[in-house]
Protein backbone atom coordinates (compact mmCIF):
# COMPACT_ATOMS: atom_id res chain seq x y z
CA UNK A 1 0.00 0.00 0.00
CA UNK A 2 2.92 2.29 0.57
CA UNK A 3 4.47 1.86 -2.70
CA UNK A 4 0.91 2.74 -4.08
CA UNK A 5 0.79 5.85 -2.35
CA UNK A 6 4.31 6.96 -2.86
CA UNK A 7 3.62 6.03 -6.72
CA UNK A 8 0.65 7.80 -7.27
CA UNK A 9 2.08 10.89 -5.11
CA UNK A 10 4.87 10.99 -7.69
CA UNK A 11 2.58 10.59 -10.81
CA UNK A 12 0.68 13.28 -9.64
CA UNK A 13 3.66 15.41 -9.46
CA UNK A 14 5.54 14.26 -12.40
CA UNK A 15 2.49 14.86 -14.65
CA UNK A 16 3.03 18.68 -13.63
CA UNK A 17 6.97 18.42 -15.09
CA UNK A 18 5.78 16.45 -18.42
CA UNK A 19 2.72 19.08 -19.15
CA UNK A 20 5.59 22.11 -18.70
CA UNK A 21 7.22 20.17 -21.44
CA UNK A 22 4.53 19.82 -23.73
CA UNK A 23 3.64 22.86 -22.89
CA UNK A 24 7.15 24.34 -23.65
CA UNK A 25 7.66 22.37 -26.72
CA UNK A 26 4.13 23.19 -28.50
CA UNK A 27 3.86 27.01 -27.82
CA UNK A 28 7.75 27.91 -27.27
CA UNK A 29 10.06 25.37 -29.14
CA UNK A 30 9.50 26.63 -32.37
CA UNK A 31 9.89 30.12 -32.02
CA UNK A 32 13.37 29.64 -30.01
CA UNK A 33 14.09 27.36 -32.65
CA UNK A 34 13.85 29.94 -36.09
CA UNK A 35 15.27 32.60 -33.54
CA UNK A 36 18.13 30.53 -33.05
CA UNK A 37 18.64 29.29 -37.09
CA UNK A 38 18.34 33.19 -37.93
CA UNK A 39 21.36 34.13 -35.57
CA UNK A 40 23.59 30.86 -36.35
CA UNK A 41 23.01 31.50 -40.44
CA UNK A 42 24.46 34.62 -39.89
CA UNK A 43 27.54 33.63 -37.77
CA UNK A 44 27.91 30.79 -40.04
CA UNK A 45 31.69 30.03 -41.09
CA UNK A 46 31.76 29.05 -44.69
CA UNK A 47 35.11 27.28 -46.08
CA UNK A 48 35.63 27.45 -49.42
CA UNK A 49 38.32 24.62 -50.99
CA UNK A 50 41.09 25.62 -53.16
CA UNK A 51 41.69 24.16 -56.50
CA UNK A 52 45.76 25.48 -55.82
CA UNK A 53 47.37 26.90 -59.12
CA UNK A 54 50.88 25.93 -58.09
CA UNK A 55 52.00 23.68 -55.07
CA UNK A 56 55.74 23.18 -54.51
CA UNK A 57 58.63 21.87 -52.74
CA UNK A 58 61.60 23.72 -51.88
CA UNK A 59 63.79 20.56 -51.90
CA UNK A 60 62.40 18.46 -54.27
CA UNK A 61 59.45 16.57 -52.94
CA UNK A 62 56.64 15.32 -55.47
CA UNK A 63 53.34 16.96 -54.52
CA UNK A 64 50.87 14.54 -56.47
CA UNK A 65 46.83 16.04 -56.77
CA UNK A 66 45.17 12.74 -55.54
CA UNK A 67 41.68 12.37 -56.62
CA UNK A 68 39.77 14.02 -53.47
CA UNK A 69 41.82 17.07 -54.28
CA UNK A 70 43.84 16.81 -51.62
CA UNK A 71 47.84 16.15 -51.93
CA UNK A 72 50.18 13.63 -51.50
CA UNK A 73 54.19 14.07 -50.87
CA UNK A 74 56.31 11.34 -51.84
CA UNK A 75 59.72 11.16 -53.22
CA UNK A 76 62.69 12.72 -52.16
CA UNK A 77 62.08 13.16 -48.35
CA UNK A 78 64.70 15.60 -46.74
CA UNK A 79 64.72 16.30 -42.66
CA UNK A 80 63.14 19.50 -43.44
CA UNK A 81 60.96 21.46 -46.44
CA UNK A 82 59.43 24.21 -47.51
CA UNK A 83 55.91 23.88 -49.13
CA UNK A 84 54.33 26.48 -50.97
CA UNK A 85 51.04 26.69 -52.32
CA UNK A 86 49.37 29.33 -54.45
CA UNK A 87 45.78 29.79 -55.33
CA UNK A 88 43.12 32.23 -56.79
CA UNK A 89 40.55 32.65 -54.25
CA UNK A 90 37.14 33.96 -55.47
CA UNK A 91 36.59 35.50 -52.25
CA UNK A 92 36.09 39.21 -51.02
CA UNK A 93 36.82 38.71 -47.10
CA UNK A 94 39.34 35.95 -45.99
CA UNK A 95 39.43 35.49 -42.10
CA UNK A 96 41.06 31.99 -41.76
CA UNK A 97 42.50 28.88 -43.06
CA UNK A 98 41.93 25.22 -41.94
CA UNK A 99 44.61 23.18 -42.87
CA UNK A 100 43.78 19.57 -42.75
CA UNK A 101 46.20 16.93 -42.92
CA UNK A 102 45.20 13.13 -43.80
CA UNK A 103 47.09 9.93 -43.46
CA UNK A 104 47.70 7.73 -46.51
CA UNK A 105 48.81 4.20 -47.29
CA UNK A 106 51.47 4.87 -48.10
CA UNK A 107 53.21 6.96 -45.14
CA UNK A 108 54.59 4.90 -42.66
CA UNK A 109 51.96 4.37 -39.81
CA UNK A 110 49.74 5.88 -42.94
CA UNK A 111 51.14 9.24 -41.71
CA UNK A 112 49.55 12.09 -41.62
CA UNK A 113 53.90 12.55 -41.32
CA UNK A 114 57.04 11.60 -43.84
CA UNK A 115 58.97 10.99 -40.49
CA UNK A 116 60.23 7.33 -39.50
CA UNK A 117 57.36 7.70 -36.93
CA UNK A 118 54.66 8.42 -39.17
CA UNK A 119 54.93 12.55 -37.50
CA UNK A 120 55.93 16.02 -38.92
CA UNK A 121 56.51 19.19 -37.16
CA UNK A 122 54.69 22.14 -39.60
CA UNK A 123 57.36 25.24 -38.08
CA UNK A 124 56.09 27.64 -39.64
CA UNK A 125 52.29 28.55 -41.11
CA UNK A 126 52.52 31.89 -42.98
CA UNK A 127 49.78 33.40 -45.17
CA UNK A 128 50.02 36.58 -48.02
CA UNK A 129 47.34 37.86 -50.68
CA UNK A 130 47.44 40.31 -53.55
CA UNK A 131 44.73 41.29 -56.16
CA UNK A 132 44.54 38.60 -58.93
CA UNK A 133 45.23 41.36 -61.09
CA UNK A 134 48.31 42.97 -59.54
CA UNK A 135 51.98 41.77 -60.37
CA UNK A 136 53.29 43.00 -57.03
CA UNK A 137 54.60 40.72 -54.52
CA UNK A 138 51.60 39.32 -52.13
CA UNK A 139 51.09 41.02 -48.39
CA UNK A 140 51.83 39.08 -45.92
CA UNK A 141 48.65 38.51 -43.33
CA UNK A 142 49.14 38.50 -40.06
CA UNK A 143 47.85 35.29 -38.28
CA UNK A 144 47.11 35.86 -34.46
CA UNK A 145 45.16 32.52 -33.27
CA UNK A 146 45.79 29.03 -34.57
CA UNK A 147 43.35 25.80 -33.00
CA UNK A 148 43.90 22.14 -33.79
CA UNK A 149 41.66 19.11 -33.18
CA UNK A 150 44.61 17.80 -31.48
CA UNK A 151 48.40 18.81 -30.52
CA UNK A 152 51.60 16.41 -29.11
CA UNK A 153 52.46 17.42 -25.81
CA UNK A 154 54.60 20.68 -26.45
CA UNK A 155 54.01 20.60 -29.60
CA UNK A 156 50.95 23.12 -29.60
CA UNK A 157 49.41 23.88 -32.95
CA UNK A 158 49.82 27.76 -31.67
CA UNK A 159 53.88 27.01 -32.12
CA UNK A 160 53.42 27.20 -35.92
CA UNK A 161 52.80 30.62 -36.19
CA UNK A 162 55.32 32.44 -33.88
CA UNK A 163 58.62 33.40 -34.79
CA UNK A 164 60.78 30.32 -33.26
CA UNK A 165 61.58 27.69 -36.66
CA UNK A 166 62.72 24.86 -33.38
CA UNK A 167 59.12 24.30 -32.57
CA UNK A 168 55.90 23.50 -34.39
CA UNK A 169 52.67 21.70 -34.59
CA UNK A 170 53.20 17.52 -34.43
CA UNK A 171 50.63 15.25 -33.56
CA UNK A 172 51.90 12.23 -31.83
CA UNK A 173 50.72 9.52 -31.07
CA UNK A 174 47.95 10.30 -32.96
CA UNK A 175 48.89 8.96 -36.42
CA UNK A 176 46.94 7.26 -39.07
CA UNK A 177 43.98 9.88 -38.44
CA UNK A 178 42.99 13.26 -40.10
CA UNK A 179 43.87 16.24 -37.86
CA UNK A 180 43.04 19.62 -38.81
CA UNK A 181 43.88 22.99 -37.83
CA UNK A 182 42.71 26.28 -38.49
CA UNK A 183 44.66 29.45 -38.29
CA UNK A 184 42.78 32.68 -38.46
CA UNK A 185 43.98 36.12 -39.13
CA UNK A 186 43.95 39.46 -37.24
CA UNK A 187 42.19 41.23 -39.55
CA UNK A 188 40.44 39.78 -42.65
CA UNK A 189 42.19 40.29 -45.88
CA UNK A 190 40.24 40.31 -49.45
CA UNK A 191 40.45 42.29 -52.45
Amino acid sequence: EQIRLAKAAYDEQHAKFTAAVKGYETNQLAKAQAAWESTALDSAVVWQTIEPTSVTSKHGATLQRQDDASWLATGKNEVSDVYTVEATVDAERISAVRLEVLPDKSLVKQGPGRADNGNFVLTTFRLAASPASDEQAPTPIELTTAKADFSQNDWQVEKAINNDPADGWAVSPEFGKRHVAVFEAKEAAGF
